[in-house]
């Protein structure tokens, strides 16, 4: 048989699945499927005040989210899940999106088979993606930005005042917390992101930011102070930092105060800015780069201000020893995450983890993550790495990083993410050795404590 009789017999059928799940979704009751909370599993234990939001609390010394039913839940999200994918700027697009339009008549035909598969693998929220509205009322949490960043940083005519470091990428840029118009736009930010959502039950919470520099090029205990002292002496941060030091030896502990003192402006002015227009929803925190991302004193700030405190995290799972590591040599992640936890008094959340294959055609030469050779080792990592999240009590919950493979060319021309971080292949099969492992695990110990 060739292909394109093999690709015209497998799209038959996968659209007859749709159809039929649609029709039997239909059966049960739209109304139902779209509004209730029921279809999910919850944590063992008794119910609480059902507030018509998500929230968080701490039950017999261990921090759980709560549904806006009060019941224990466990949100197990997935990142990016997008109809679009990502585009790869040496093609010009993306070579997802350009199968999505050839396998389904529409978008709503791939949401209603995106449905159903990420609901047989465990999944109950979505993560940071496009499409989380359009897929708002299929039963899933979502999670929404503030980015309250984005224009202060990453614009390409940003004024100077209102960064610290500029940079395109995740990880390569500071806003400027110190300066005149950083509450303004905190607050024109929370306006536009956070005050369409502050009635929805479905939306679990707001992300301020994600991967900002907080080391600006230097180290977590200097790197802020040693950035803004090259800053001019008219840069708002810079006459901040000269009153800050009111002639004051120049110690490490010193630059450590003031980068203390940048972090709570920081989380003080954001959190304010969307409790003003959203009172009902969680703060999460801004997406730490790792457990290594931030000096302590800016976690401890996060939690000072935050309902939750969030970081991505690529680990090191050691298949031979079945144990998960913060890195390689490192030490036992549980361990690591347990002691951060108690060290911010906040619940902690993991919004992007993942591994990667080398038995695919991706490169898989940018972007975090460990390597492992092939798709059955990928497949025991995400086991070991669940497990171990799952039995720890270290966090409320987790999304996974990502709903489909990055380009094989990348995203960007210049060291663009290029690995194998997806759920499912840019043509759309799913890779069967990992998404066996979430169901196994997701489905069969969602409702465990």
């Amino acid at each position: 048989m060739n292909g394109f009789c093999r690709g015209a017999i497998s799209t038959a059928f996968r659209r007859f699945g749709v159809a039929l799940c649609a029709v039997f979704s239909a059966a049960i009751g739209a109304t139902g499927y779209a509004l209730d909370y029921d279809g999910w599993s919850f944590l063992a234990g008794p119910t609480t005040e059902a507030t018509g939001f998500f929230r968080v609390e701490k039950r017999d010394g261990v921090w759980r989210a709560v549904d806006p039913k009060g019941r224990g839940f466990r949100p197990m999200g997935c990142d990016h899940v997008s109809y679009r994918g990502l585009t790869c700027e040496t093609l010009g697009y993306s070579p997802y999106h350009e199968y999505c339009k050839k396998a389904y008549r529409s978008d709503v035909e791939w949401m209603d088979e995106t449905t159903r598969r990420l609901k047989d693998w465990g999944f109950n929220l979505l993560g940071n993606g496009e499409y989380n509205e359009k897929m708002r009322g299929r039963g899933f949490a979502y999670m929404r930005s503030a980015s309250v960043s984005g224009r202060m940083c990453r614009a390409p005519d940003a004024d100077p005042d209102l960064y610290i470091v500029k940079g395109r990428c995740p990880g390569s840029y500071l806003p400027n917390m110190f300066s005149p118009r950083y509450e303004e736009l905190c607050e024109e930010r929370a306006k536009k992101n956070c005050a369409v959502s502050k009635d929805d039950p479905w939306l679990f919470g707001y992300f301020i930011d994600n991967e900002l520099a907080w080391w600006c090029r230097g180290s977590l205990e200097e790197g802020l102070f040693d950035e803004v002292i090259k800053k001019p002496t008219t840069h708002s941060a810079r006459i901040a930092l000269e009153a800050f030091v009111a002639g004051r030896p120049i110690t490490k502990a010193l630059k450590v105060e003031f980068l203390h003192v940048a972090a709570r402006k920081y989380f003080e002015g954001a959190c304010a800015a969307i409790r003003r227009h959203d009172p009902n929803h969680l703060i999460l925190g801004c997406r730490f780069a790792g457990l290594g991302g931030a000096h302590e004193v800016v976690w401890k700030a996060a939690g000072e201000f935050c309902d939750v405190v969030s970081f991505n995290c690529y680990p090191y799972a050691d298949l031979a020893r079945g144990i998960v590591l913060d890195k390689k040599d490192g030490r036992p992640l549980a361990e690591v995450i347990k002691a951060m936890e108690a060290k911010v008094g906040k619940p902690v959340y993991i919004t992007e983890w993942s591994f990667l294959g080398l038995d695919t055609d991706k490169p898989c030469k940018y972007g975090a993550g460990q390597r492992l050779a092939t798709q059955k080792e990928r497949a025991e990592a995400v086991e070991l790495f669940l497990k171990m999240l799952i039995e720890s009590g270290c966090c409320i919950g987790w999304n996974y990083f990502m709903w489909v493979d990055m380009p094989t060319l990348g995203t960007w021309k210049d060291k663009g993410e290029d690995g194998n971080y997806g759920l499912v292949r840019e043509d759309g099969r799913p890779y069967e050795e990992v998404t066996t492992a979430f169901r196994r695990l997701q489905r069969s110990h969602r409702g465990a404590r």
